[in-house]
């Protein structure tokens, strides 16, 4: 089971975060989500790298923001600095007509060939291409967890995200997603019921920022 944990932004310490993510590190949590509603998730993701050498960083993105091409040299550039520790969270719910045109565009870079033309309806790319690529030691892509629609996650992402429903409830979904080769995380609060999500092919929990991590070590 991998476990996230959720960074703690209601007000903007950096000491406090550098701390937090160190005690994070230290008690196993695999990556911390960084909502992009207040602070640069990438200048943060930057900074707590330089502070920490295993814990990766799940930074919480929206189309719109940025061009395709510009996003994906952002992220490239991140995971040169804090060696490919960078995943990317996006919200799928509601009309995802913009974000799948958007993931679709910036997946043509990192599954594609160097040089990417795409003609959507919202974004239109000619002869794009891009000096860096992205740089991890296991992948050549970033993990994209996608939130809400399991199916633009299995299209476009690496892992689906979802509220922690009923073990029962959820596990239809589960067993679909998986067998479509993509992960399944659960947002949790309750540690004590995490086997039964483990047993139906949960394969990891998002926790939130208040939580005590030295639960999840």
């Amino acid at each position: 089971m991998r476990f996230h944990w959720t960074l703690p932004t209601e007000s903007m310490d950096i000491n406090e975060w550098v701390h937090f993510a160190q005690c994070a590190e230290e008690a196993g949590v695999e990556s911390l989500l960084i909502a992009g509603d207040r602070y640069d998730p990438f200048a943060v993701s930057c900074a707590l790298g330089q502070a920490t050498s295993r814990l990766k960083f799940i930074a919480g993105c929206r189309p719109g923001r940025m061009q395709p091409t510009s996003f994906v040299q952002q992220v490239n550039t991140l995971s040169a600095f804090i060696g490919g520790r960078v995943a990317l969270s996006f919200d799928g719910g509601g009309d995802t007509a913009e974000l799948e045109e958007y993931l679709a565009a910036c997946n043509a870079f990192w599954r594609g060939g160097e040089e990417v033309d795409f003609d959507g309806k919202y974004y239109r790319i000619e002869k794009g291409k891009l000096n860096t690529p992205f740089i991890a030691p296991d992948r050549k892509a970033p993990e994209i967890y996608v939130s809400g629609s399991q199916r633009l996650a299995i299209e476009q992402g690496t892992c689906w995200v979802c509220d922690a429903e009923t073990p029962e409830a959820l596990q239809r979904s589960v067993a679909s997603a998986r067998a479509e080769g993509i992960d399944v995380c659960v947002r949790l609060s309750d540690l004590s019921i995490l086997p039964a999500y483990g047993e139906i092919g949960v394969t990891g929990v998002i926790l939130p920022g208040g939580h005590e991590v030295r639960q999840v070590a």
